[in-house]
Parts: C-alpha cells; structure tokens; sequence
C-alpha cells in the first residue's frame, strides 16, 4: 500500500500534478484543495491512496492525512465514487465538509457542482456518526477499515456491501485492529453468503 510521495513537482492542474521522483513520476489526481497548494520546480510530500479497479487504476494525492480520511469516508456513502469524492473536497475545505455533517446542513454541500440535494443529503446521513473515526488523534481504525473494505472490492464484492459489513466488525476487532484483522473478521460474517459479490 502506497501512503505517501515524496517528490518534484513537474505538473500541476486543478486536479492533476504529476510528481517527478527521479527515475519516474507518478501522475496524481487531486482536489483543487491540494493542486492549490503546489507550484512547478517545488519538492512537495503528498498523502496517497492507490483506487484499483478491474478496468483502471488511479492514484489520488492530498495535502493532509486528514484529507485522505475524509476522502475514504465519502467513498463509502453509497453513489459516491473516488472522482466524485475528489469533487466534494475541491468544494469545499475539510473544516467545511466536517461542519456540514456535524450540524446535519446538507445544503452546504448542495452548492458544489456535481453534488445534488440527494447526494448532498445522503453524504450528510451517512456520515454523520462516522466522523468520529476522523476526529481521533490517530487515524488507524479509518485507514485499517478503508483498506479493509478495498480489499472485499477487490475480492468481487459491491462496494456498499463491503463497507456495511467492515462497519459491522469494526466495534469487535477493536480501535486498534489492523487491517488484516477487519479484513478477517469482515469476511467471517460474509461466509454465510456470497448474494453482494459483483
């Protein structure tokens, strides 16, 4: 698992940047949030997140840990895919998205472009008790339950059914498990059935 880049930057677009490592460079997609921060020529560290799916691959960069988290929270709401997360966070800040959800104002994000009254509504309600998990000192249970549930994705299991399940375990495994364990313990209460797999 890729966790962060440390590198040039040769390229920056409102949602690109390409980093220059040496002997390779990595092109990043980004939010507008992270592309604003960077400039041509500058050594930048970015936080990555590696997005594999059976047709693509993508790698996402964000200026701060807190940003990834809050990228892989929104892609477990329902609908919600790496791009679309990516546009919620270049329309607004990381502070404007966690006060959206705390005080359950939908309509703050329903002025992003791209984001809907009902996407706005649903990333609202789904998350509301989940940003908890971002507000800890560490981001250990957010990172081990993303991982986690890319791992079920990847397995063949729909997206929405591997979250629910990993949220499932999670309060079991402990705030400290590793990935693997959520992983374990996600796949344990899936066996009695294979009806999400893709």
């Amino acid at each position: 698992m890729i966790d962060r880049i440390t590198g040039t930057v040769s390229k920056v677009e409102p949602a690109e940047a390409v980093i220059d490592l040496g002997c390779v460079s990595l092109r990043m997609v980004v939010p507008i949030s992270t592309s604003s921060r960077l400039s041509t020529g500058d050594r930048a560290a970015l936080w990555a997140e590696l997005v594999v799916r059976e047709d693509s691959m993508a790698l996402f960069g964000f200026a701060t840990e807190k940003e990834r988290a809050y990228f892989n929270l929104l892609r477990s709401v329902a609908g919600i895919g790496p791009k679309l997360a990516c546009t919620v966070l270049s329309g607004t800040s990381v502070d404007g998205l966690e006060q959206a959800i705390s005080r359950g104002e939908p309509g703050m994000l329903s002025r992003i472009p791209g984001i809907g009254r009902k996407t706005a509504g649903r990333i609202v309600m789904e998350l509301s008790g989940k940003i908890e998990q971002v507000l800890r000192p560490s981001g250990a249970p957010l990172l081990a339950s993303s991982e986690a549930t890319d791992a079920l994705v990847s397995l063949g299991y729909q997206r929405q059914l591997a979250a629910r399940a990993v949220d499932g375990v999670v309060g079991e495994v402990g705030a400290d498990a590793s990935a693997e364990e959520v992983l374990r313990a996600a796949l344990k209460s899936l066996s009695s059935g294979r009806r999400g797999k893709a």
